[in-house]
């Protein structure tokens, strides 16, 4: 029998990971160092994900689905915003 999680699971298991310990550190060796500012600003919300992945070059640098990709940015973002709260 297929696990329930098996589609999300990296994600899933990370969320479950962050609602018990409160704090996680998502590490993601495929962001270059050269796109390290850009980034922040996707994270934080300050820019949109179309011109956060024009700024990465995710066309030309990456080449694989953005859509399995997107859900551990999604998913890493939306944790900052509650830990955020959750400090204020």
């Amino acid at each position: 029998m297929p696990c329930p999680r098996r589609r999300n699971s990296p994600r899933a298991s990370w969320r479950e990971i962050a609602a018990r310990s409160g704090e996680v550190v998502l590490c993601l060796e495929m962001v270059y160092t050269r796109n390290q500012k850009i980034l922040d600003r996707f994270m934080a919300g300050q820019i949109g994900e179309a011109e956060f992945l024009k700024g990465i070059r995710y066309e030309l640098d990456w080449g694989y689905d953005w859509n399995s990709f997107r859900r551990l940015f999604d998913a890493a973002r939306e944790n900052r915003r509650r830990h955020r709260r959750n400090r204020l």
